[in-house]
């Protein structure tokens, strides 16, 4: 029979590694906090600017995308963008969310089928996963839709900076590359302009 103890595993060592992965764990959280709020921060700043209304939009889920989409789009006077944003946004949560509890509900009925065979004393057939196959096309069609999600942001945030600095595309490119930057760099052009926006009314 084993033990921890016979399979080489130190006590010292193993509160070492939890206290690693939980320092890891709060500084990846806290950096996270702290860009996030950069972002919103920036963008309400943007959105004051521009005289759009509503920017409290900027600090909430789902809502602050059709922020970005009034800033973005404030030069025409429309605000398509904003809600084709949060459309996608919302389903891609939603389809991840649905693929995953499909995938763990189904994986408990694989478990049990696969358990029977190996008490039986015999090799589990490859038709046993089959069940897993729906719930993991599921789960890649939603990383599809995140992806399309991420590239109609990066579009409405290259409309925005073209408001705020003559680099747009320097700066979207550095943002794909080095995501944690796009934060960094609303903030810091908030307050700059390199062109005059027509001012309509947002409803």
């Amino acid at each position: 029979m084993y033990s921890l103890s016979s399979l080489g595993i130190d006590q010292t060592k193993i509160k070492a590694l939890v206290l690693l992965y939980f320092i890891l764990f709060v500084t990846v959280f806290l950096v996270s906090f702290c860009l996030s709020v950069l972002k919103k921060v920036g963008l309400y700043e943007m959105g004051k600017s521009l005289d759009v209304r509503k920017k409290w939009y900027a600090f909430f889920p789902f809502f602050s995308d059709i922020y970005i989409g009034k800033i973005a789009s404030k030069n025409q006077g429309k605000n398509k963008s904003g809600f084709i944003l949060l459309i996608f946004d919302i389903l891609c949560k939603t389809v991840l969310l649905l693929g995953i509890i499909y995938f763990v509900t189904s994986f408990v009925g694989v478990a049990f089928k696969a358990d029977e065979f190996t008490l039986s004393d015999k090799a589990v057939p490859t038709s046993v996963i089959k069940p897993l196959i729906l719930p993991l096309v599921i789960i890649a069609f939603s990383g599809l839709l995140s992806v399309i999600y991420k590239i109609l942001v990066y579009i409405n945030f290259w409309k925005i900076f073209s408001v705020f600095t003559r680099k747009a595309t320097v700066y979207i490119i550095i943002s794909i590359v080095l995501p944690f930057t796009l934060p960094v760099f609303v903030y810091s052009l908030k307050d700059k302009f390199v062109r005059d926006i027509p001012q309509k009314n947002e409803q």
